[in-house]
């Protein structure tokens, strides 16, 4: 560009000298040059929920911890731009013919932040300490497929597993912890150790700085981090401290935070309105739904056409656009939309309360009382409990919109909300007749615990998984368990096209909703961004 700039300097003043005193002609001002690459410098803010409980990665169950311990640690894995699996820690990996056989070959130049090179033995150290028997946290189930872990030199790790489990992959982003650092103490007793809380040692972007208890946390940038190039570009990181939605969005109004992964969804459009000068906004899909689960065994809901009935009387786009105002997809099956297994082709069960009548009544449920409740040849009223947790104001709405268009159906629902820890009880011990919950899922699309039937009660009453409503299909624990016996995508895939299928026919949940949420970043940073959130923490600058 210069050169050519230079030349039409060069052609503008010989053409001037050429004709004398001939008026110039207006020259056009050269084009801005282009804005100023990534440079390391700067701090941004961001806000958290509370102080962090531990800043183990293997101990970590809270969203506070979890968040701030992706910029400490670094995993084998994490997922990319397009929530796709790709080398952290390992540079690349192969899997064994059988799908028995994983090796990892591991960087060579990374460093602990204490200056200690990390090798395989740290990895292989991490992973036995999950599967030791005093081991406190809830990973073990991960590594339940594991049967040997094997340091071959200080750079190639291989796993070898008793079965194929091709959503291994996923549960590998676990951070590594530093085997130098915690070799010797009693695993029971992990969270006491200080590199679990105050002094953590890890191989990520940043590392702790000050920790002001209730107040605020900082990280500060690692020198040494082990990706090519300048990363990471912040000198620094601030997460401080607010209890709740309302004292976030008032700091990032008033500019103390640089970034509100969620704003509320009632002040989106006056945020917008009122800080687009300033702020970016960014748009996120949910990786999860919320969800209606009915236990199978219930003398109403194990009938298909009850349950389709109730799926036909709930207009759920509605419920998206009073609620969420749109922000927001229906649901049909247990994959959304962001995932690369979701099936696009489901049945969408639109609100139609004449076919959900019909379904009511080839149920059995023939008559309207005087109470406008039905009831089927014993005399029985189409009425059950519908059990969710307190303290959300937007839930409790979603369940009266809920029990108002059932009525219109002839079907009573009576909401009880309950205290969260004695909500999960109910869950847990099967203690309801049907309920209301979300997941939030891992970017893999293994559903083995919510819907294969050993994820259900055993003999003793003990639930074993996730799939408290019961559901047993055979077919879909063979394509589960097919799911996961290849690496292959596609044949994945294909597997978990058939399961949505089914549950899309058979509903053991009624399907709600995804929610969307609107996130803003100040103008002066540059974010890293995913479908579902901010990614690459050393990828950020200031502009």
């Amino acid at each position: 560009m210069k050169k050519i700039l230079l030349t039409l300097v060069i052609v503008a003043l010989a053409a001037t000298a050429l004709v004398g005193c001939t008026p110039k002609t207006p020259v056009d001002p050269p084009p801005p040059p282009p804005p100023a690459g990534p440079s390391v410098g700067g701090t941004i803010t961001f806000s958290i929920g509370g102080d962090p409980n531990t800043l183990n990665p293997i101990l970590s169950t809270d969203a506070m911890s979890g968040t701030v311990i992706m910029q400490i640690h670094s995993g084998l894995v994490r997922a990319n731009e397009n929530l796709e699996f790709v080398g952290d820690l390992a540079e690349d990996w192969t899997v064994s013919p059988d799908n028995l056989t994983l090796t990892f070959n591991l960087r060579d130049n990374v460093l602990w932040h204490d200056g200690t090179p990390f090798t395989a033995h740290d990895v292989k150290f991490t992973y036995d300490t999950v599967k030791h028997p005093d081991y406190t946290g809830v990973r073990r189930r991960d590594f339940q497929f594991v049967e040997e872990i094997i340091a071959e030199d200080d750079h190639t790790l291989v796993l070898k597993l008793t079965q194929p489990d091709a959503s291994l992959i996923s549960k590998l982003g676990l951070g590594i912890i530093a085997k130098h650092v915690f070799e010797g103490h009693p695993v029971a007793e992990l969270r006491e150790h200080p590199a679990s809380r105050s002094t953590p040692i890890g191989t990520g972007p940043y590392k702790l700085g000050e920790w002001v208890s209730g107040q605020y946390l900082v990280l500060e940038r690692n020198a040494d981090y082990f990706w090519d190039g300048d990363y990471p570009y912040l000198e620094k990181i601030i997460h401080r401290v607010y209890q709740d939605a309302d004292a976030t969005l008032a700091a990032l109004e008033a500019g103390d935070i640089d970034y509100m992964g969620s704003i509320p969804v009632d002040s989106i459009e006056m945020i917008k309105t009122a800080h687009s000068d300033r702020l970016d906004f960014v748009t996120l899909k949910q990786n999860g739904y919320w969800y209606i689960g009915m236990k199978q065994d219930h003398p109403y809901f194990s009938d298909k056409n009850l349950r389709q009935a109730l799926a036909y009387g709930l207009d759920r786009a509605s419920m998206i656009n009073s609620l969420f105002l749109g922000y927001g997809t229906v649901m049909n099956a247990d994959k959304p939309p962001i995932s690369w297994a979701y099936n696009p082709n489901l049945f969408s069960y639109p609100y139609d309360k004449v076919k959900a009548v019909e379904l009511l009544e080839a149920a059995g449920w023939t008559t309207v009382g005087t109470d406008g409740v039905r009831r089927n040849a014993a005399g029985e009223r189409l009425s059950f409990e519908l059990i969710s947790a307190s303290g959300d104001q937007t839930r409790t709405n979603m369940l009266e919109i809920i029990k108002n268009q059932w009525a219109e159906i002839g079907v009573e629902a009576k909401i009880e909300l309950y205290e969260i820890s004695v909500y999960y009880d109910k869950l847990d011990y099967g203690e309801f007749e049907i309920y209301q919950w979300g997941w939030n899922l891992g970017l893999d699309p293994d559903n083995y615990i919510f819907f294969h039937s050993s994820s259900g009660f055993n003999e003793e009453g003990v639930l074993q998984g996730f799939n408290d409503v019961g559901f047993a299909n055979a077919e879909v624990d063979a394509l589960i368990e097919k799911a996961r016996s290849t690496f292959d995508q596609e044949e994945r895939r294909a597997a978990y096209w058939e399961i949505q299928e089914i549950l899309n026919e058979e509903l053991p949940y009624i399907f709600l909703y995804s929610r969307d949420s609107v996130a803003a970043l100040k103008k002066e940073f540059h974010g890293e961004f995913s479908a579902i959130g901010t990614i690459f923490i050393e990828k950020w600058y200031k502009k």
